[in-house]
């Protein structure tokens, strides 16, 4: 069996195992349906949303063929996520008069081609630059890709949260200099006007990361899936979002400064030790909401309060025991 085969069948398997139960449980509603290679849903106006590849139906070679018509209903929409499962896709067929979407060198964007839809998740070629004159990078974009890099122009002004979503292989992203939004700093990254970043690449060299002074704001699955084992975050960060650090199962503590007022559900793997100060926000979300996470105080309070005890000499209260016996207490 050739490697791509191979790919093939594992996105197929890895989609199954993912969809299987999303697909089975919408097959009773009476707008969903299979024809022509796609799970579809037909809109009020009779038009049609592709929610997804079907497999059993073709696309094993891995080029998938955007229709115009299914079911004499004109394709006007493609679910966002659409080509994440169940299969791999090895390029994008669009017909040049198809009113909707189009494709340039087999990656898939809109009519205009100012916005990427889906980059090809079984392609090879390590480094991706997107055309100049896109403006949009939509949501699951690159999704499962790839790359080792990808290189964003100046026109660029909008990147979903989740365009990099489980680019497992991207190392780097680098961005034109002219960009008025967007930047690279050492190759992750970020929103210059929001102050935020977006994206540290799953791949990239080392296992400690300091997240730059300035910086307010944790973007949704910025971290997730990092090879990480050590973190910074700057007093200056306020937010973290959704899914920022999941699947980072080596980074095993994370320090939560007290400027962070604001940690949205979900935030950490739940195996996660949240270093934090008593009353700080971090610590009230733990014990109001997720009181599983598991927590300790942070190291300065506690130099504090071994100080203020006169312990420091007694070595069953070393830093370390009053670690392990602080995180058994919150637990």
């Amino acid at each position: 069996m050739s490697k791509v085969k191979k790919w093939i069948c594992f996105f197929f398997f890895f989609g199954f195992l993912t969809a299987n139960a999303v697909i089975v449980s919408e097959a009773s509603h009476a707008n969903d349906f299979w024809d022509e290679g796609f799970h579809y849903s037909i809109n009020e106006d009779e038009s049609v949303t592709i929610e997804s590849p079907y497999a059993p139906n073709g696309f094993l070679d891995g080029i998938i063929e955007i229709p115009e018509y299914i079911d004499n209903k004109r394709v006007t929409h493609i679910r966002e996520g659409a080509f994440d499962a169940p299969v791999g896709v090895l390029s994008f067929e669009v017909a040049p008069d198809h009113p909707f979407y189009s494709q340039i060198d087999g990656v898939l964007f809109d009519k205009t081609q100012k916005t990427l839809l889906c980059y090809p998740n079984l392609r090879t070629e390590p480094d991706y630059q997107i055309p100049e004159g896109v403006t949009s990078i939509g949501a699951h974009a690159f999704y499962l890709c790839r790359l080792n890099t990808v290189e964003i122009p100046e026109s660029v002004t909008s990147i979903d949260s989740s365009a990099f979503l489980n680019a497992l292989f991207l190392e780097s992203v680098h961005v034109d200099p002219n960009n008025e939004r967007y930047e690279q700093i050492d190759g992750v990254l970020f929103d210059k006007i929001s102050k935020t970043l977006l994206r540290y690449p799953n791949k990239k060299d080392g296992t400690s990361y300091a997240i730059p002074e300035g910086i307010i704001s944790v973007s949704d699955y910025a971290f997730s899936y990092a090879n990480l084992t050590r973190l910074e975050i700057p007093d200056t960060v306020t937010s973290i979002d959704r899914y920022s650090f999941d699947k980072c199962d080596s980074l095993t503590a994370i320090e939560i400064p007290d400027s962070v007022t604001s940690i949205s559900t979900i935030a950490f793997n739940p195996e996660t030790t949240l270093i934090v100060s008593p009353g700080s926000y971090a610590c009230k979300w733990i014990q109001q909401l997720y009181y599983d996470q598991p927590y300790v105080y942070t190291t300065d309070w506690l130099n504090s309060f071994i100080e203020f005890l006169n312990i420091d000499s007694l070595p069953d209260f070393s830093l370390e025991h009053l670690v392990s016996e602080m995180g058994n207490i919150a637990s």
